[in-house]
């Protein structure tokens, strides 16, 4: 007997399940293919601006006034890393990133996998998910949740604006800021 067809035979479960077969919805379909969906996402320009999502948090961030080249690419600055206090006038040094992965966004928000292109950009796009690192700290931080992340960060201010900042917006959302258990 699968897994499946354990669960299947639990009454709430099982009864679920044939609710969604009624429905004609499986398993496989329920699910978001994440990464089809990541490969699909890029930072979307502002009209407003010019500026697409990441030269715009570049910007924003910056404890210097920033330069632009003729596409509107940020090509100097001065940026800190908000945990690691690594500092840099090269922009290529810093991703933006998410705080809660965008990876649990897709699979916890409510709804996702039915969303357009342009909804899904909009999430992927949500200033405020978003914060500038240094790339390095960004790759090893990769999906780490933000209740687990947090204990990586050890100054206190820093640890305390980032969960406010990430809570904020699990709240916003309607997600939570931990794996569901």
């Amino acid at each position: 007997m699968s897994w499946q067809d354990w669960l299947s035979d639990v009454p709430v479960i099982g009864d679920v399940v044939d609710v969604l077969e009624l429905l004609g919805v499986t398993a496989a379909a329920a699910a978001v293919d994440y990464e089809s969906i990541r490969d699909a996402m890029y930072w979307t320009t502002d009209s407003a601006t010019g500026l697409d999502t990441r030269n715009a948090m570049l910007s924003s961030a910056s404890i210097n006034p920033v330069t632009f080249d003729d596409q509107g690419v940020v090509t100097s600055g001065l940026w800190t890393d908000p945990v690691t206090g690594y500092t840099s006038s090269d922009p290529s040094d810093f991703d933006v990133d998410h705080r809660v992965p965008f990876s649990h966004v897709a699979s916890t928000l409510p709804g996702f996998a039915d969303m357009s292109d342009e909804e899904r950009l909009a999430v992927f796009n949500d200033k405020d998910n978003l914060e500038v690192l240094h790339d390095a700290h960004n790759a090893s931080k990769g999906d780490t949740l933000p209740d687990e992340y947090a204990l990586e960060i050890d100054d206190g201010e820093t640890r305390r604006r980032f969960v406010e900042s990430a809570r904020s917006y699990a709240e916003k959302m309607h997600i939570p800021m931990a794996k569901p258990a």
